[in-house]
């Protein structure tokens, strides 16, 4: 996968993509010996979108909830 097909997977730039296989959060390659261009596995990308969105829906449920409490 491109690092702008997981810039899109991730909801991200794919200058954010790019910071994290520097970071080591993902891992890419090279798919040709002194390219430019990163390639990475697409089974990393999607665990890594569960795991990073998972505290951003667990937020976004308490929010739910308390707007619930507030309204009912």
């Amino acid at each position: 996968m491109s690092t702008l097909d997981a810039a899109r997977v991730l909801c991200m730039s794919d200058r954010s993509v790019r910071n994290l296989v520097a970071r080591g959060h993902l891992h890419a390659f090279r798919p040709c010996i002194g390219g430019r261009k990163f390639l990475l596995y697409s089974s990393e990308v999607m665990a890594y979108a569960r795991t990073a969105q998972k505290p951003a829906h667990d937020a976004a449920m308490a929010n739910v909830q308390r707007l619930r409490a507030l309204i009912g």
